[in-house]
């Protein structure tokens, strides 16, 4: 019961927009879609910019 209504909150509350997300030690990018999570792999443009967030922090 209270995984669906944690699973219902992420749904209204959840962000559509992909973002940056550690899974299985791999950085991943995810969007919260109604009831599941969205898994996609970072692309080339999305690497350079993490580098480049890292090097300056």
């Amino acid at each position: 019961m209270f995984k669906s209504l944690a699973n219902r909150f992420f749904d209204i509350f959840g962000s559509k927009e992909w973002a940056p997300h550690l899974l299985k030690g791999e950085l991943v990018m995810r969007r919260r879609l109604p009831g599941r999570w969205e898994y996609r792999d970072l692309t080339p443009d999305e690497t350079e910019e993490m580098v480049v967030w890292q090097a300056v922090k």
